[in-house]
């Protein structure tokens, strides 16, 4: 049965038993009176008028069955308890300790204590230099495509993707319950233990990916010589092979590419 207050309810019967007991003339009053709302279905009027004429109200009759027990007042003030403690404890591991069903926590995470699942934000750490860095190459970017004629077709994005080969946060997994946004953010190294991947992107065409890997195709992190022999020797007979000329490479500052020059692919 749709949600309807007490007052709804009593107004919906009177209706229905001024109208000789008509759903078509029910159903029109009401729509009349509340444009904006959907009106009840006849099985909802049938039965609020069938409880008030049997138990003397229009409150739902006694359900047959198990009772609820989960969701009573005890286990709510147990969660808001043991939220208040731990807020980051995940819901299968607070549902074990508190001795909750899945279901039934979350309920009254949501439902009863109005609480919300916020992620953690995963920056990276900025060191002083980098926002100038950033203004400076964002201001290099914009005088060149003033300068060369369309430039944003002649520029190949490169990046490398790193996966992890250790524990990291998984930000699908990672909640805060409460009432408001804590902001919550979790600093992460900028040159963990991972495998990396190279891939180069411009107007036309996607240039690799390339592994880095030695010679026993175990990966490898990547070195100034390594990035290099990534220019040299992929990036360079690629671009030959789609025909590229007078390309602009974009790179990051990571400290791979600092040896990297025009002076090395020449």
């Amino acid at each position: 049965m749709d949600k309807y207050t007490p007052q709804e309810r009593a107004e919906i019967v009177t209706i229905f038993i001024e109208n000789n007991r008509s759903i078509i003339a029910t159903q029109r009053k009401l729509r009349q009176k509340y444009p904006n709302r959907p009106v009840p279905h006849k099985t909802t009027i049938y039965r609020l008028h069938a409880n008030f004429r049997q138990y003397g109200t229009t409150a739902d009759g006694p359900r047959s069955g198990r009772q609820r027990t989960s969701r009573n007042a005890e286990n709510v003030a147990l969660v808001r308890d043991s939220v208040a403690g731990s807020p980051e404890t995940s819901i299968r591991r607070r549902g074990s300790q508190l001795h909750i069903s899945a279901r039934s926590l979350r309920r009254i995470l949501k439902t009863d204590l109005k609480l919300f699942p916020y992620k953690i934000q995963l920056v990276q750490k900025l060191l002083p230099r980098d926002p100038d860095q950033r203004v400076e190459y964002s201001n290099a970017i914009l005088r060149l495509s003033g300068e060369i004629e369309d430039f944003s077709s002649k520029l190949i994005m490169s990046d490398e993707a790193h996966f992890l080969l250790s524990g990291h946060v998984n930000k699908q997994n990672s909640r805060f319950w409460g009432t408001q946004n804590p902001q919550l953010i979790h600093e992460t190294s900028l040159h963990p233990l991972k495998t990396t991947v190279w891939c180069g992107i411009h107007a036309g065409n996607i240039i690799g990916p390339y592994f880095f890997e030695n010679d026993q195709g175990v990966g490898v992190t990547v070195t100034a010589e390594r990035y290099q022999d990534v220019i040299r020797n992929f990036l360079m007979p690629e671009m030959e092979e789609q025909g590229l000329e007078d390309m602009w490479i974009q790179q990051d500052g990571a400290t791979a590419h600092s040896p990297f020059n025009n002076s090395i692919i020449e």
